[in-house]
């Protein structure tokens, strides 16, 4: 309850599939609390990743410093956005959803 109070956005990282995960867990939580906050879950994409060492896989999936970086700063960069510009703001959505899945 103390996060989504004092801050404008909440991230969870797991190395795990999204769905079902510990992030909908929290998503789940805030909704039945009735926090108004923006939550971006970072984990694994429901879809094939290519056998690979340990960090290579991690960075296909956006799951490195530099993608949880990047998904990061572009969702505060999306919540930054006035709502006068929701053709835009759709745009940045599906391409920070796009580094996620």
């Amino acid at each position: 309850d103390k996060a989504a109070r004092e801050h404008r956005l909440i991230v969870t990282i797991e190395e795990n599939a999204l769905s079902g995960g510990a992030g909908s867990a929290v998503n789940e939580y805030l909704m039945s609390a009735g926090a108004q906050i923006s939550v971006l879950n970072l984990g694994i994409p429901d879809r094939f990743i290519r056998q690979d060492r340990p960090a290579n896989m991690l960075a296909e999936c956006g799951l490195d410093a530099p993608g949880i970086s990047a998904a990061i700063h572009a969702r505060l960069r999306l919540l930054d956005e006035p709502l006068a510009t929701s053709a835009t703001s759709a745009k940045s959505a599906k391409a920070a959803k796009g580094n996620l899945a």
